[in-house]
């Protein structure tokens, strides 16, 4: 459900706001290779996974007052609160956009080396 959420935010266009990102340019763009396209998503997901981690237990090891008692129900709420309002931050958006962008250029990428491999072009990258 998390996965689906923060699909649809991404593509959901913001009201009012102009898109950020490029327009993707038709026919002769160069497109990275595979293997470096791929790396990119690694990098941005691993980006993205870390700004969506929770704060870290203070040095002295107490667990914050909150945690105190709770249930897991409790617990689970409290956690996906915290993502929600991580994901609501303007740097954790930007983040999960271009790692959306990232995994899109990799399967085009992708897509375009079996299509070349399929024509007898170039061997794959």
């Amino acid at each position: 459900m998390v996965v689906a959420y923060v699909i649809a935010w991404v593509l959901i266009p913001r009201s009012g706001a102009t898109a950020a990102r490029p327009a993707p340019s038709a026919g002769g763009a160069a497109r990275p290779g595979v293997r470096e396209a791929w790396r990119t998503v690694g990098t941005e997901l691993r980006s993205l996974g870390g700004a969506l981690r929770p704060a870290r237990v203070p040095a002295d090891g107490a667990a914050p007052a909150t945690s105190a008692g709770r249930g897991p129900i409790r617990a689970a709420d409290a956690v996906l609160s915290g993502l929600g309002e991580r994901l609501r931050t303007p740097e954790v958006r930007e983040r999960a956009r271009r790692a959306v962008d990232s995994v899109s250029t990799a399967v085009g990428a992708s897509i375009d080396s079996v299509d070349r491999r399929g024509r007898g072009g170039d061997r794959p990258t």
